[in-house]
């Protein structure tokens, strides 16, 4: 909403004509910027975690779920969902149980921190 703000102002002093219409298309592609970037964040996540990029031979694939069972052998759907989860708590002051398990997965946790101070 804050940039959404900011841009109506920017727009007024540089004398564009703001409608309704004009700001819904901003908001829309924001989002949609948003949505996108958390994607594909989401599958470096995964792809990582995935080929076994690792020095501990661990990955968060190798995690419990809430239950005994693992994400690892847990349906695709909820292995993406558990990642685009993951993608977003790190862009936002969310929280969430997966955590890093080895260094190529801590170095991607650190990429995307400094890539959502500046997006």
């Amino acid at each position: 909403a804050r940039v959404v703000i900011i841009m109506s102002r920017l727009m007024h002093r540089a004398g564009i004509k703001i409608t309704s219409l004009t700001m819904f298309g901003l908001a829309t592609r924001l989002i949609a910027v948003v949505l996108i970037l958390n994607h594909v964040i989401c599958c470096g996540w995964y792809w990582i975690a995935q080929n076994r990029l690792s020095d501990t031979s661990f990955s968060w694939l190798d995690m419990e779920t809430s239950g005994s069972l693992t994400y690892r052998s847990a349906s695709t759907t909820y292995q993406y969902m558990s990642s685009l989860h993951w993608a977003f708590t790190q862009m936002t002051p969310g929280s969430m149980a997966v955590v890093p398990q080895n260094s190529v997965e801590r170095g991607w946790t650190i990429l995307v921190l400094i890539l959502g101070l500046f997006a």
